[in-house]
């Protein structure tokens, strides 16, 4: 994106996320504060060439350059998978620590994933300070892995640091993109800006920066399950960019007014105009949610390697009760109708703390 002027010394900072928007949104937000403070500083950003980190990263005002760091973190289970793998490895290693050599940053800063590890190393080799966010309650294992490197650990919830017992721990607030004055946009203003209505309930649907399949499975069994709420809601969904479906001739057929796309930054409006959020439980979707203290059903994606977001819901919702529903996919599975319940339940609730006369009575 630019070149560094030699005659010139400027300082930088360089910022590594890439993978996930989950990774990349937060460091990015980052490096935007770190920007309106101090203004003389050039902002370095290490991601991969994935069509989503690009994206993202384009539309963010801080970055002066972008380098692009191969990155693949499929299994590889032939000889050749291997030598290719490792091949990449040695590339991104080898890149990394020229692009670091080069532009010599005051230091590294890192939301996690595995692609902070290259980086992270050779930051350490040449000197450079890191920090390192672990965004998540439980530390992923590129987490665990770089505390052994003595740097700078920042932690959201108070809780990861039973998991990281020998590395020194700071309480950081959650880099949420939005800013207070956000907040100010009222409901009503919101939904005129979306041109939606105001006598209905808006249900704001996000499964992260790649979407939900799962969710929107639940979403699609709720709407035709349940033909008494048709006239009383409108949606907002981001759909992620695997879903094929046609959710727009969904909606309309259903006469529901709705608002579908794949992937935005620009989803203050929709967090402003909501009713109740349902979505994945990554950290930035519960702390965004608590931003604007709106209820929230979180369904946290559950693999076998991985459940660090049920941890997130689950610490979310013993802090903030009021806000916060956690709902298992076997839950779910196992009950058709209990997402439906639960959606009614808390539009009532809500409209009721509102003083709104509209409600929508639980099934």
């Amino acid at each position: 994106m630019g070149t560094i002027n030699i005659m010139k010394k400027k300082e930088i900072i360089c910022y590594v996320a890439g993978k996930s928007g989950g990774h990349i949104i937060p460091c990015l937000t980052l490096a935007q504060e770190e920007q309106k403070k101090h203004p003389h500083i050039d902002i370095l950003l290490l991601t991969t060439d994935e069509p989503l980190d690009l994206m993202i990263s384009k539309q963010s005002y801080a970055i002066s350059w972008i380098v692009c760091l191969p990155l693949k973190t499929t299994s590889a289970t032939g000889i050749f998978e291997l030598f290719k793998l490792f091949t990449q490895g040695c590339i991104t290693i080898l890149k990394t620590f020229i692009t670091l050599l080069r532009y010599r940053p005051l230091k590294v800063v890192s939301t996690g994933g595995f692609l902070a590890i290259p980086v992270v190393i050779c930051a350490r080799i040449l000197g450079i300070p890191v920090e390192l966010y672990e965004l998540n309650v439980e530390p992923g294992r590129a987490t665990r892995f770089l505390t052994h490197w003595s740097i700078d650990l920042r932690i959201c919830f108070a809780q990861t640091a039973r998991y990281l017992a020998k590395q020194k721990c700071r309480i950081a607030a959650y880099p949420i993109r939005f800013f207070d004055n956000t907040k100010q946009i009222t409901q009503k203003d919101a939904l005129r800006q979306l041109q939606l209505h105001d006598h209905r309930k808006t249900v704001f649907i996000i499964g992260g920066s790649q979407g939900s399949l799962q969710i929107n499975k639940y979403i699609k069994d709720w709407i035709t399950i349940n033909p008494h709420i048709h006239n009383q809601i409108q949606i907002i969904h981001q759909i992620g960019s695997q879903d094929n479906f046609n959710w727009q001739q969904f909606y309309s057929e259903y006469h529901i007014p709705a608002i579908v796309y794949q992937f935005s930054m620009e989803i203050a409006l929709h967090y402003s105009a909501a009713d109740l959020i349902i979505s994945r439980s990554g950290a930035g979707a519960l702390f965004e949610a608590l931003f604007f203290g709106k209820p929230c059903i979180t369904i946290p994606l559950e693999t076998k390697n991985n459940n660090h977001q049920v941890a997130n819901a689950l610490a979310m919702q013993k802090e903030y009760d009021e806000l916060f529903t956690l709902l298992r996919h076997a839950e779910i599975e196992q009950n058709n109708q209990i997402l439906a319940n639960t959606i009614n339940k808390l539009l009532h609730l809500y409209s009721i703390h509102h003083h709104n006369d509209i409600s929508i009575s639980a099934s």
